[in-house]
């Protein structure tokens, strides 16, 4: 072994001694498998040192690396997944839905179980937000929506197709937890993205979003979602605190046999309302991007 691949004693017992540090300061508690998988390699590494042994630098950085993002994914779900669910629930009451819902335990649990890599793609949303979907058609939200309104000038969601119609999707058989991006701005595709037209571009978002394990944000989340924004937008309407202001979200479709349009959602600031609407894939939309959805449970 090389001496570059070799550990000092006194780095190993500091390196240790940080990490040990660093839970007890940031108060982190593991799941059991995360928990015997943090006992079981610092016992190795210290039962090394006592033997006069040295682990190799590789093994160390690798446990270290492992047990740091740990700590980064227990921080971020405690803190901001907490604070997202206790936001969602405020929705949901506010706005009237009696569903039985999973406590915020069952659900932070749930996203643990999601997976280290995963977790660390979520925390890589620009806002990311639990959204609860309830069991109810999409025609009993925007009922909600409508009969709910959170300021003076507000007008009734606009749907260029009855709710009732399959392009925004299939009929729930299931209340669902997943978390979104939620940035109330998205931000701009590169120009060889944004150039395409409405079609190719929900192909590609739709295939990038596939191959991290996600999926294009659906009606009904995206329904969810915008629910959260509206309380806000009367306490500060030259701000711009409401979702899709300035530019479109594209909605899933991949419930559909043959993609001959392709729903999208924003608000419209003169009108003061959200409008779902829906473009043939030949048209050409600089502006729209998509938001990336984790399912994270149903009940």
């Amino acid at each position: 072994m090389t001496e570059q691949n070799k550990l000092q004693p006194a780095e190993l017992k500091d390196q240790l001694a940080e990490i040990t540090e660093t839970m007890q300061r940031e108060r982190v508690e593991f799941s059991p498998e995360i928990q015997k998988y943090f006992d079981e390699e610092m016992a190795r590494f210290t039962e090394l040192m006592a033997n006069g042994q040295m682990p190799i630098k590789k093994d160390l950085d690798e446990f270290i690396g492992k047990i740091k993002l740990y700590v980064e994914n227990e921080k971020f779900i405690q803190r901001d997944m907490s604070k997202s669910y206790d936001e969602m629930v405020y929705t949901l009451n506010s706005y009237g839905y009696k569903d039985k819902r999973p406590d915020k335990e069952t659900v932070l649990n749930a996203i643990r179980e999601l997976g280290p890599e995963m977790i660390q793609n979520i925390r890589g949303f620009i806002w990311p937000k639990i959204i609860m979907t309830p069991k109810v058609t999409l025609a009993s939200m925007k009922a909600k929506i409508d009969n709910n309104k959170k300021f003076p000038d507000q007008k009734d969601v606009f749907f260029q197709e009855t709710p009732l119609s399959e392009l925004w999707g299939n009929q729930p058989d299931a209340f669902t937890v997943s978390v979104v991006e939620g940035a109330i701005t998205l931000p701009q595709l590169p120009s060889d993205i944004r150039n395409l037209t409405l079609g190719e571009k929900y192909q590609y978002l739709y295939e990038d979003y596939k191959k991290r394990g996600m999926k294009m944000i659906s009606t009904r989340e995206y329904m969810m979602l915008l629910q959260q924004f509206l309380p806000t937008y009367r306490f500060s309407k030259n701000k711009i605190n409401v979702l899709d202001f300035y530019d479109a979200t594209i909605l899933n479709c991949d419930h559909l046999k043959e993609i001959e349009m392709i729903p999208y959602g924003f608000w419209h600031p003169e009108d003061e309302k959200y409008k779902l609407l829906r473009d043939p894939p030949q048209t050409q939309e600089e502006s729209f991007n998509s938001r990336p959805s984790v399912k994270v449970m149903e009940i």
